[in-house]
């Protein structure tokens, strides 16, 4: 068993693997009344994280990753998030819904899923989402 980071974690919410490096694991936090966050751990170097960005006041319930490189982050608040991780970049921040979001096969779309709307599709380009 290997542990990540510091033993004293807060809450934490999801973890997905990378589709390019399965060395790179993303873990979410969930609101626990401080700033939340997503960290990527390189699983060869488990005491610093690769990459870590904060995801605002808002806790993060579900993690999505493409082939290309791109995290989606889902948040309590209704929004959703996007990170290139491998160029540390973060892309764009829009509303969605409040449960879950998930890549489809295509590299530019994903599904959300929302306690409001249900299921909805949609589209990345030039680093906008649109519904």
């Amino acid at each position: 068993m290997t542990a990540f980071g510091n033993t004293k974690v807060k809450s934490l919410s999801d973890l997905e693997f990378s589709w390019n490096n399965p060395m790179h694991l993303a873990v979410s936090t969930a609101n626990n009344g401080t700033s939340a966050a997503v960290t990527v751990w390189d699983m060869r170097f488990s005491r610093t994280p690769y990459h870590e960005y904060s995801t605002g006041t808002s806790g993060v319930n579900c993690l999505s990753w493409n082939r290309s490189g791109q995290l989606l982050a889902s948040h309590t608040d209704g929004t959703i998030s996007c990170c290139d991780v491998y160029s540390k970049e973060g892309l764009t921040r829009a509303w969605h819904g409040d449960l879950g979001v998930t890549w489809t096969h295509s590299e530019n779309a994903f599904a959300t899923l929302s306690s409001k709307y249900g299921v909805r599709l949609h589209e990345m380009s030039d680093q906008r989402i649109y519904p």
